[in-house]
């Protein structure tokens, strides 16, 4: 089993965002930019362990979050850019780092139901170089019920191909992937609420928001 191919992240994430938007009846409540300072805390369960973790914002540019993510005593660089991409963060089951070129987009401010959209990316980590090719459909606008409460909520289900090289040997796993994942508003920022994944190689996980603490303006 490759121990890398878990790699695409969750994250926040959460790639983190923005813009403004009023409710109505499938647009989710008024949201703002994240700002220096938040922080968001999710409950994970993986094939090692479970565990809960968070996200630190230090410095907002634009579009751009920059912040450390703080997992099991360790913490490294989170970097998010554009509406939803993701860039720079722990690997999901390895605590390594892993960066994504291009940036991968979880989702964006403006998506509505029946949006699709494909990425290509390619994941480095400290031993593997990982190759994903993803289709993500917004499926439907719904209400999602976690431990924080019940919100309402784009449902986002994705799959696709998955093609790890190590860096040591140069030995070459293949296989697909799929996800479920909800995106909605706590606390004026917009976020991902809950994400399920597996793949091929027996490597699953689940993550579901904990906390959203703001900035004080």
């Amino acid at each position: 089993m490759c121990p890398t191919v878990a790699t695409f992240l969750r994250s926040f994430a959460v790639a983190l965002l923005f813009t403004s938007t009023a409710a109505t009846a499938q647009q989710l409540p008024e949201h703002t930019n994240f700002q220096s300072g938040d922080r968001v805390k999710y409950f994970l369960k993986d094939t090692i362990k479970s565990e809960s973790f968070e996200y630190q914002i230090n410095e907002v540019d634009g579009s751009t979050r920059k912040g450390a993510v703080v997992r099991s005593g360790k913490t490294t660089e989170f970097l998010a850019s554009k509406n939803g991409y993701l860039e720079k963060e722990f690997c999901f089951v390895q605590l390594q780092v892993c960066s994504w070129t291009p940036a991968i987009k979880l989702f964006d401010a403006t998506m509505k139901v029946g949006d699709r959209w494909t990425g290509s990316t390619d994941i480095q980590t400290e031993d593997a170089s990982v190759v994903e090719v993803i289709e993500h459909k917004v499926e439907k606008f719904e209400k999602i019920k976690i431990k924080l409460g019940e919100f309402p909520s784009f449902k986002i289900n994705a799959g696709g191909s998955v093609k790890a090289t190590m860096l040591k040997g140069g030995e070459v796993f293949t296989g697909s992937l799929k996800m479920t994942y909800w995106v909605g508003v706590v606390n004026k920022r917009l976020l991902i609420l809950k994400w399920e994944y597996s793949n091929d190689f027996r490597q699953k996980f689940y993550q579901e928001l904990e906390s959203v603490q703001a900035a004080a303006n």
